[in-house]
């Protein structure tokens, strides 16, 4: 699905998280690399690498990604919890897009990437049942999603001399 795109970059949804919401997860990111200070801006903008345009396009995805598995719009209660969705997302896209050089500091990258993007997506499952929920109208008979464990037969302890009566 292409995302919307307007003269000014991506169209982003109303609940989308900011590019300071973005920045509180990879802070490290926020540095203006030609200042040669080691202070944080903690948001992204034209001296930031990635800059605020890139990271206003990986927002835009990450508002995709958020709301890909979703059965029903997004309820209005769950705006926050999809923006921080999205925020995580878009800081593990940040981090991921944008390797250290330093083998120290590109490991240090990696796991905090991997962080990122495996609280993504069990928050991202967490929002599926939480929206499924709010639009439950039977109160309560929500369908859980699938775990990938499924009782196939189920038998009585067999007795000690097999299928033989005796």
């Amino acid at each position: 699905m292409p995302i919307p795109s307007g003269p000014a970059g991506p169209v982003l949804p109303s609940w989308a998280p900011g590019l300071s919401d973005v920045a509180q997860y990879v802070p490290q990111r926020t540095l203006v690399p030609t200042s040669g200070a080691n202070n944080s801006e903690w948001t992204f903008d034209s001296t930031t690498r990635p800059t605020d345009v890139v990271v206003d396009g990986l927002i835009a995805k990450a508002c995709a990604w958020t709301v890909l598995p979703l059965h029903h719009a997004l309820d209005a209660s769950l705006t926050q919890a999809a923006a921080t969705v999205a925020a995580q997302h878009a800081a593990w896209a940040v981090e991921q897009a944008y390797p250290e050089r330093e083998a120290k500091a590109r490991d240090t990258a990696t796991d905090t990437a991997a962080a990122l993007l495996k609280e993504a997506r069990q928050m991202r499952a967490e929002l599926v049942i939480a929206n499924d929920l709010a639009w439950d109208t039977d109160h309560g008979t929500v369908d859980t999603p699938y775990t990938g464990f499924d009782v196939v037969y189920s038998f009585p302890e067999p007795c000690l001399y097999g299928d033989l009566n005796l």
